[in-house]
């Protein structure tokens, strides 16, 4: 069962940090890129995640690799309009900046 989820078998909705390598053509791994992409929108607009950045535009996404090659922080600093390739690798590293009661 791991095999055919792929990460959406170890995908924890409640606490997204981690690290995750996203094959973009999976149907399964681009709705975890996608769930990714929107959960750091929504932390950007959140107030005190805005309090917890370190003045970084790219929000949550660290160290964001498709396939093999580093995505320019300007491209992230528009995560809204950052469009997910249709294929590739997407490596990067997720840190929730919400705090959990």
């Amino acid at each position: 069962m791991t095999c055919s989820l792929g990460d959406l078998a170890f995908f924890d909705r409640s606490n997204l940090t981690g690290s995750y390598h996203l094959h973009l053509s999976r149907p399964v791994d681009r709705a975890v890129a996608a769930r990714l992409q929107l959960a750091a929108l929504q932390e950007c607009a959140a107030p005190e995640g805005d309090a917890k950045r370190s003045g970084g535009s790219t929000g949550a996404w660290l160290a964001v690799k498709l396939d093999g090659a580093a995505v320019p922080d300007a491209a992230l600093s528009k995560l809204q309009q950052y469009a997910l390739p249709p294929r590739g690798v997407l490596e990067l590293n997720y840190v929730s900046c919400q705090v959990r009661h």
